[in-house]
């Protein structure tokens, strides 16, 4: 069995944003698409916070990169969270 070693191709700062991300596929998501696509370390931190994994799809809750955070309202057109001022 050939095993693929990811990290191998990750800089440091690659692996301080993949490391909090506390579900296993979810980590492997990003990792596999960080190797296919050559993403630098600010298109990753791009993609975690705009939650590519949750809109592709592949999120065992399909509905959560469509619900707001507490305090802020839905995604803009320009892919950005705004927050609600009271």
């Amino acid at each position: 069995m050939i095993r693929k070693y990811y990290y191998l191709n990750f800089s440091f700062s690659h692996l301080t944003l993949l490391l909090p991300l506390h579900e296993p596929e979810k980590r492997a998501f990003y990792k596999r698409h960080c190797v296919m696509s050559n993403w630098s370390v600010e298109e990753l931190k791009r993609q975690i916070n705009t939650l590519y994994y949750e809109r592709s799809g592949m999120s065992p809750d399909p509905g959560a990169g469509d619900r707001p955070e507490p305090g802020f309202g839905r995604i803009c057109g320009c892919g950005q969270r705004y927050a609600i001022v009271r």
